[in-house]
């Protein structure tokens, strides 16, 4: 196999020189760290929690949500505050000071003692939207962990599938080029030459379409790693221990996903944001007791020209018509709503976890049978070398284009049984606690 890979290997050099020089003189531009040489699968993973620009949007929503935490718990803060007033006055003829001059500086301070619950609500509300779009902010670490893992299969795949048709181009090519030669000997007709031409012209198609593809998932690659233009030339196959993994009974792995998928719990955060809400509604007009102190200096002193003043004030609306039972019902309408979408997403989700886990157990099976095919290629290989060696065959070519395949469809079960593996932790929230047996941190942590 050694003359294989050699030849799999001149076949791309012009490819993967052409990528490499683009992508030092984009890299040289813009100041951008280097990928690794070879690139792994583990490293383009740990990529996965830098900030791309698909995660940053969602980082926005982190720092809108505490942002807004924070106006609400800044609510019922002490305020202070200086008053000042300048004025003139004329004085009646009683008054005991004559002077005009009735100028006044107050420095007031009051705080809200007590609201009956409402800033409590307000502030449990903002504390689940802070906290549903942390989660919001998880799930798309995960998700673009799971298109990180699929991007490097694709790349993976394409040069495979570059190597299949580049062999059985060269096959084509030699098979065409000898009934040229039978033909000039009288030993073959034009149409002959002509089928063989066609042939060998299709798999010519495909085998510079396999290597347009290259270059596309590898664009693919880079840019979902946040290196744009910075296209890798070798990736290192990965071993995939999750491959031999037990597949666990599905009911159980619907209950996990029901408590612990994220998509889920954001919404279910969002709910207990909404019904705090529904109880800030029906306490907005409720009463307020408030403190106030204040010191006061004057220009022109009177009787009631109080130098400080403390007190308490009980604020008790009597009356406010239907203006609570409207804001009930507005609060109400988008808790039915997100009820609905609740029950809604436990079906799909649900569903896609039965989905995912017949996918995972048809691949199983369908793994088997492609590494069984390989192993009869492979033996074929053998028999047609014996044969080639006694001169029984002149050609081992489509034997080898045989086995080529054989490998790139064990590859690609294999890759596609990892991904559905991967999405399967995804669906039952199970995904955070395998990135490298890291913990998402998330941005706007008040601990950070």
């Amino acid at each position: 196999m050694s003359s294989l890979k050699f030849q799999f290997v001149t076949g791309v050099a012009g490819l993967l020189f052409l990528v490499v020089t683009n992508a030092q003189e984009i890299n040289a531009t813009l100041k951008i760290t280097p990928l690794p040489e070879p690139l792994t699968l583990k490293y383009a993973l740990s990529l996965a929690q830098d900030q791309h620009p698909s995660l940053q949007r969602v980082n926005a929503n982190i720092q809108r949500a505490l942002a807004s935490e924070q106006s609400i718990d800044a609510g019922d803060d002490l305020t202070v505050r200086l008053e000042g007033q300048v004025r003139w006055v004329g004085p009646p003829d009683i008054s005991p000071d004559q002077t005009n001059d009735d100028h006044r500086l107050s420095l007031i301070a009051s705080k809200t003692l007590y609201d009956f619950g409402r800033q409590d609500s307000r502030q449990s509300a903002a504390s689940d939207d802070v906290e549903s779009q942390r989660l919001s902010y998880q799930e798309a670490v995960q998700e673009h962990h799971v298109l990180v893992m699929r991007r490097f299969f694709d790349v993976l795949l394409a040069d495979l599938k570059f190597y299949r048709y580049n062999e059985e181009m060269a096959v084509a090519y030699i098979q065409y080029d000898r009934m040229k030669q039978r033909r000039r000997l009288k030993q073959a007709i034009d149409v002959d030459v002509l089928k063989l031409e066609t042939e060998y012209q299709k798999v010519r198609r495909l085998r510079f379409n396999a290597e347009a593809m290259q270059r596309q998932t590898r664009a693919k690659l880079a840019a979902i790693l946040n290196h744009p233009g910075q296209l890798p030339s070798t990736l290192a196959p990965p071993e995939l221990p999750i491959l031999k993994t037990k597949l666990p009974e599905v009911e159980g792995l619907q209950e996990l996903a029901l408590k612990h998928n994220l998509r889920l719990r954001v919404l279910r955060k969002k709910l207990a944001a909404v019904q705090q809400r529904e109880l800030v509604a029906q306490r907005t007009y409720g009463p307020t007791l408030t403190g106030t102190v204040e010191a006061h200096a004057y220009t022109r002193k009177l009787g009631s020209s109080d130098s400080w003043r403390a007190g308490v004030t009980l604020d008790v609306p009597l009356y406010t018509g239907d203006r609570t039972h409207a804001l009930v019902a507005e609060v109400k309408a988008n808790e039915y709503e997100l009820q609905s979408q609740i029950k809604e997403l436990e079906y799909n989700i649900s569903q896609a976890v039965l989905e995912t886990w017949l996918n995972i157990d048809t691949l199983r099976i369908q793994r088997q049978e492609m590494k069984t095919r390989a192993d009869y290629e492979d033996t074929a290989l053998d028999q047609s070398r014996s044969l080639y060696e006694l001169e029984i065959k002149s050609d081992l070519g489509m034997a080898m284009v045989n086995v080529s395949e054989a490998a790139f469809q064990v590859k690609q079960t294999d890759y596609a049984m990892a991904v559905a593996w991967e999405r399967l932790k995804l669906l039952t929230g199970q995904l955070d606690s395998d990135l490298d047996k890291q913990t998402i941190s998330t941005p706007g942590d008040k601990h950070e």
